[in-house]
């Protein structure tokens, strides 16, 4: 079978145009798994808040089951991760996850899939999981159809739609110095906007503290995807003359940036910049798996504007939550493990006895310490 699908949808009658895919790559499924996983994440988490409100009367930060109650936190779990993707690929042949990612489940002949496909396909998702992540990227890379185990027995395939291919131009790769000076700007501007966040969250607010402390991942999020996708670039790069694009020449879209951008955390180290010294594309991990580069591109008039109001807002950012009264960085404010507060008072009898106790005595003087401590650590809140 040929990479590229037509599909004719014969359920639609009153749509006579044909559409061409062409086969998802692993970088769009990828980043389509990505973004399902924080969507189900958070449902999850509302869900295990749910119980423990209803089980122990209380909200707390993760959750805590024990026997019966951790059964059920389980089985309903697993149950939401098979409904969601049931119901929306059901319905959409897609997940919001590759509906913003612009790929989509068919039957690997080039029609839609069946109700029972679907079923299947979600069904053996459990065991694919499994073997995540070498066995699943080499099902997915070394099958003709890129297909991993529960397509193969669905025998459904991902696809995106076929764009034309633009001509491709002579472009001048970004150098590492440029690219470098880049970096530095936009993490001065990240850590200010994801710092100032953190700053106007009012502690000692309870559940409204935990719930701003969890949406923090998609605020970073924000800040990554925002200007990428209107601009094709951050504030550091437009301000230097630079911009992102695929390495065929097309605009970059949501798997680029949000791939490369969840590369990041490991291509902070100097191999990671020998690597756009050696490769000929100016190429960084990142971008290698994101299938991305950064050019030097025709300066806009607007580029320093979007830098400058970029700046604006994040300062104005960290100078709110700087000046919040009941920021984490005030003080009076204790630490509060689990929904408990943590009271160092209460240790600092045995913490005494530590430098001067015998070996074999510390052992039992350690469980009584625990005895003290909170069972569950977890995200803390403070509480005054």
């Amino acid at each position: 079978m040929s990479e590229e699908l037509i599909d004719t949808f014969p359920e639609d009658k009153t749509q006579e145009e044909s559409f061409v895919f062409k086969l998802a790559s692993l970088n769009d499924r990828f980043a389509a798994f990505v973004l399902d996983s924080i969507i189900l994440g958070y449902l999850i988490w509302i869900w295990s808040g749910t119980l423990t409100l209803f089980f122990k009367g209380e909200l707390r930060p993760l959750p805590h089951f024990h026997g019966f109650q951790q059964v059920l936190f389980l089985s309903t779990s697993l149950s939401f991760i098979f409904l969601y993707h049931l119901l929306f690929e059901g319905i959409f042949a897609a997940t919001p996850g590759k509906l913003l990612v612009g790929i989509r489940v068919l039957h690997s002949e080039g029609r839609a899939a069946s109700l029972f496909s679907i079923i299947l396909r979600n069904l053996i998702r459990f065991i694919d999981l499994l073997g995540f992540p070498i066995f699943l990227i080499a099902l997915i890379e070394g099958t003709r159809n890129r297909q991993r185990l529960g397509d193969i027995l669905s025998q459904t395939i991902v696809v995106r739609q076929k764009s034309d291919k633009p001509i491709e131009e002579e472009r001048r790769y970004a150098s590492t110095l440029r690219r470098t000076l880049c970096f530095v700007i936009d993490l001065l501007l990240f850590i200010g906007w994801v710092g100032g966040y953190l700053l106007m969250i009012p502690v000692g607010q309870g559940p409204l503290n935990l719930l701003f402390l969890n949406l923090t991942p998609l605020v970073a999020l924000l800040y990554l995807f925002t200007l990428n996708l209107l601009f094709e670039g951050t504030p550091g790069k437009l301000l230097l003359g630079l911009k992102l694009s695929q390495e065929s020449g097309q605009r970059i879209g949501i798997s680029g940036i949000l791939t490369r951008s969840l590369f990041l955390p490991f291509d902070l180290n100097p191999v990671s910049y020998l690597c756009t010294l050696l490769s000929r594309k100016r190429q960084r991990p990142g971008d290698t798996a994101g299938r991305t580069v950064v050019i030097r591109t025709a300066y806009r008039w607007y580029y320093p504007l979007i830098f400058l109001v970029s700046l604006i807002v994040v300062s104005s950012l960290g100078t709110l939550g700087w000046h919040n009264p009941k920021n984490f960085l005030e003080k009076g404010y204790d630490i509060n493990i689990a929904g408990r507060p943590f009271e160092t008072e209460k240790l600092e009898p045995y913490l005494s006895q530590l430098d001067r106790i015998p070996f074999y005595k510390l052992t039992p003087l350690l469980e009584e310490i625990k005895g003290k401590i909170p069972s569950l650590p977890s995200i803390p809140f403070l509480k005054k």
